[in-house]
């Protein structure tokens, strides 16, 4: 059986490692994926056949080669790995190992979401990105904040522009769940959020819960994710990290929020 060792070190040539993802997108002789990386057709074969000694890859009896269980496994930590690798200013400070292994280990579903650590972050665009993803959601907006945001966007007096899209969203039966930390107060609340939060409760368009710590910071909706944060080695949140129209991205957001939403204490404000 190939060894960790064996493994790290032939995975580690960019020629293999492209021939595994060449094989992800489905069966594939030799040739074909010799012309598609741009190699010879000896350099392939030697290529495949050390991958086929160590068990990523397997011939099929019709001819084309095709991943292994094993490959497919080793293949999705890579990507993993190479995503991380593509943002490592971002990650050698901002702690992502605080969300669980399992969503560390597929964090390649972000693969084709922007990185948003080089804007410059303050409340206005905080502010704007609330107002834009109510402006435009169709079925549901969900939010994983910090202590932070209470401050900016709940406790504080609401920018006039923005509650209205919000309230516009909660009209047209947007539905909203949101996350706070289990130091949110509903009697810190300004008066208008008060309001709209307590008649869209009634309504059954807004729920909440809360929970400690937050380990990620999370505001989308089924078209966006517009801030997907991590918090530095101090446990604070920037609001610097990803964002992400596409629906893979978007389906692995969305499933981190349903992880925490699970494990979140609901809470009634009225």
């Amino acid at each position: 059986m190939p060894q960790f060792h064996d493994i790290l070190f032939e995975v580690s040539s960019e020629t293999r490692y492209d021939i595994l993802r060449a094989l992800s997108e489905g069966p594939s002789v030799v040739t074909d994926v010799s012309e598609g990386l741009g190699i010879s057709l000896t350099e392939a074969s030697r290529h495949f056949n050390r991958l086929a000694q160590l068990e990523l890859i397997a011939k099929r009896v019709d001819g084309p080669y095709v991943l292994t269980l094993l490959g497919k496994t080793i293949l999705n930590q890579l990507k993993s790995l190479e995503f991380t690798s593509k943002h490592t200013s971002y990650f050698n400070t901002h702690n992502m190992t605080l969300i669980p292994e399992s969503f560390q280990n597929t964090i390649y579903e972000l693969e084709a979401a922007s990185p948003s650590y080089a804007k410059r972050v303050n409340v206005m665009r905080i502010s704007g990105n609330v107002g834009k993803v109510a402006a435009e959601a169709e079925k549901y907006v969900l939010g994983l904040v910090d202590e932070d945001i209470m401050e900016f966007v709940f406790y504080a007096k609401p920018e006039e522009g923005t509650y209205q899209l919000v309230e516009d969203a909660l009209k047209r039966d947007v539905k909203y769940r949101v996350i706070f930390p289990k130091s949110f107060s509903p009697d810190k609340l300004h008066k208008e959020a008060f309001d709209l939060q307590a008649k869209s409760i009634k309504a059954g368009n807004f729920e909440y819960r809360v929970i400690d710590p937050v380990d990620v910071f999370i505001h989308m909706s089924e078209k966006e994710a517009s801030i997907l944060s991590f918090p530095d080695e101090n446990g604070l949140f920037d609001y610097l990290g990803f964002e992400a129209t596409d629906a893979r991205s978007l389906n692995w957001c969305k499933d981190l929020f349903e992880y925490y939403w699970d494990r979140a204490q609901p809470v009634n404000l009225i």
